[in-house]
């Protein structure tokens, strides 16, 4: 049976908790980012007139996760002794 590409990364992400590049309270931001993907992508697919109505309100934890690692990559950056110990 074929693996969906989508729930394989979740649960990948899920495993790496213990990486100490991101703050865990990013983390947890970005894993709500990849739900409310797989919701919209779905809502897209299985009913689109749901999906332009909702698609905001669920892509909002996106907009949120993702700016939040972004603001973190350029204000504080990466750790280089933890990236290669990684």
């Amino acid at each position: 049976m074929r693996r969906i590409q989508a729930l394989d990364t979740i649960r990948h992400v899920s495993r790496s908790t213990g990486t100490t590049y991101l703050p865990k309270a990013i983390g947890i931001l970005v894993r709500f980012a990849g739900v409310g993907y797989l919701v919209n992508s779905f809502a897209l697919l299985l009913a689109p007139a749901f999906a332009g109505m909702t698609s905001p309100a669920i892509l909002l934890p996106a907009l949120v996760g993702e700016s939040s690692v972004c603001l973190w990559l350029l204000l504080k950056g990466v750790d280089l002794s933890k990236w290669d110990r990684w």
